[in-house]
């Protein structure tokens, strides 16, 4: 009996059944870890999409403001406050293209507050967009002395 032990060489089926065991139990956690990471790493690409859609309406804006430099133009343009509106520029197959005006109104500051502002003080207007992933773009505008309607 010492002499087979001592000339063994390889392994017996069983000690092969359990390292295949746990080598598969092994490879079953590693799967599900790598899967769920592969699956999440397309994530970060989805919203950078999105968020730039949202930043080009909100240059969009800015260069019609730029333009005319005429803030009730542009708020007449923007759409009312709770609209709903579809980029009409960059939209990849991916990315949700709408978005909401969540602020469209003049204000004026008191001390470090912000209040709303009357009609006729027209001088700052605060446009809020909102992605659908409730990513927000604040913007104001100012209206130069001496340009309005």
């Amino acid at each position: 009996m010492k002499r087979y032990l001592a000339n063994r060489r390889g392994f017996t089926l069983l000690e092969i059944i359990v390292t295949l065991t746990i080598l598969s139990i092994l490879g079953v956690m590693v799967f599900q870890f790598m899967r769920s990471s592969l699956v999440r790493s397309t994530e970060p690409f989805s919203i950078v999409a999105k968020t730039f859609v949202l930043r080009e309406v909100a240059e969009n804006i800015t260069a019609d403001y730029r333009q005319a430099r005429d803030v009730p133009a542009l708020k007449a343009g923007i759409g009312a406050e709770g609209s709903e509106h579809i980029n009409s520029g960059y939209c990849p197959a991916t990315a949700d293209c709408r978005y909401s005006v969540v602020d469209n109104h003049y204000i004026a500051f008191n001390g470090n507050h912000e209040v709303s502002a009357p009609e006729p003080e027209q001088e700052l207007l605060k446009v809020t967009i909102r992605g659908k992933q409730n990513e927000t773009i604040t913007m104001v505008f100012y209206q130069p002395p001496g340009n309005s309607e």
